[in-house]
């Protein structure tokens, strides 16, 4: 899909927000309606220090990754607010140096499989969040302490990983530890010890969302702010 957009993209006009694709990869329509639904952001606790604080409109944008203070997790370092209604928008995360998974063909250590099922455990039954998207490109390695960072949000499902005959070795496996006939144990191990643990049922647990969902464009026609995130592209110098 991004090939396609990208044919068409230098011959559409800033105010275009769907397109419609044939078969065939040609472009049928284009629709300047804005379907975008107003995000209802949360206030700023009290709590928070200035110092933790910085305005959306001090942010450069140098990549977009897709990171709760747990131990596996990317540390929160500002929490990001809007210059106008200084309702919080999202968190920036320290630079790691080290790379990630997706680009790393060393020796995969055993520990690091626990520190990522631990990551998860503690999201999903402390938090009541899914990660939905551990994988080899959000998981960076910390060259400090030769350990795992994970950036939180499709998680795998694990019964299609369980049932596969064979499991193919990307990486050196850690010597000492078993081979990967270990590896599939502990995560056979942990699988089922999650299927009889209870976890925190998120959405049905928490407080009912009061008020009708609308689009930005109806907010905006009543007088409301929306933030908006549409922005010229930054380019490298």
């Amino acid at each position: 899909m991004r090939k396609v957009v990208a044919k068409y993209v230098d011959q559409l006009g800033p105010d275009i927000h769907a397109l419609q694709i044939s078969k065939d990869c040609e472009l049928l329509s284009v629709s300047s309606e804005d379907p975008t639904l107003e995000i209802r952001y949360p206030e700023l606790s009290k709590t928070i220090n200035n110092n933790d604080v910085i305005f959306r409109s001090k942010l450069e944008e140098i990549d977009r990754i897709h990171g709760p203070q747990i131990q596996v997790l990317c540390p929160v370092h500002r929490v990001v607010i809007d210059d106008v209604s200084k309702k919080v928008l999202g968190f920036t995360s320290q630079y790691i140096a080290g790379g990630t998974l997706e680009n790393y063909n060393q020796t995969f250590y055993f520990r690091w499989l626990k520190q990522l099922t631990d990551a998860i455990d503690d999201l999903n039954l402390h938090c009541g969040i899914a990660h939905q998207d551990v994988a080899p490109r959000n998981v960076l390695i910390d060259p400090s302490t030769n350990e795992l960072k994970s950036v939180p949000h499709h998680e795998q499902r694990v019964h299609k990983v369980e049932s596969l005959d064979h499991w193919d070795v990307k990486l050196p496996l850690e010597d000492g530890k078993g081979g990967i006939t270990a590896y599939r144990r502990f995560m056979a191990e942990w699988a089922t010890g999650r299927r009889t643990t209870r976890a925190i049922k998120h959405y049905s647990e928490e407080a009912p969302y009061e008020g009708d969902m609308r689009k930005r464009t109806i907010a905006q026609r009543m007088g409301d702010y929306v933030t908006s995130w549409e922005r010229p592209a930054q380019k490298d110098n």
